[in-house]
């Protein structure tokens, strides 16, 4: 049986039809380590019974951290925005533009500023 196990915050949702899925079963890891027990809580969702190509998105809140695509009856990591481009490829473009932005700290529209004379920006100055 193929599963995807993450924490019990942690939600995994089918994309394609935004609806949350159950865990069917919910454990405790136990680990110990110099004396002391740890305990993880965990959530096993079967991919078993997914169509080929389901994409899975987890979240701890609102936003997709992490995202899944169910390939040969497993549970495949894939980046959200290759899934973001998987759902929606019309949009795939547009969505590496604003993230070439949000990488370069600029915004969509040039802005002008006006500075004294002498700022050392000046044309032809070094």
């Amino acid at each position: 049986m193929s599963e995807l196990i993450l924490p019990p915050h942690i939600h995994a949702y089918a994309a394609v039809l935004g609806e949350r899925l159950r865990p069917a079963e919910e454990t405790l890891e136990r680990t110990h380590r110099a004396g002391w027990e740890w305990i993880k809580a965990r959530g096993s969702y079967p991919v078993d019974g997914l169509a080929e190509g389901t994409e899975l998105a987890v979240s701890a809140g609102r936003h997709p951290e992490q995202a899944y695509v169910v390939r040969s009856g497993a549970a495949a990591s894939i980046r959200v925005a290759e899934a973001e481009d998987i759902l929606d490829p019309a949009g795939a473009r547009r969505r590496a533009w604003e993230r070439r932005l949000l990488g370069t700290g600029l915004s969509e529209r040039p802005r002008r500023y006006r500075l004294e004379t002498g700022h050392g920006l000046e044309s032809d100055l070094v």
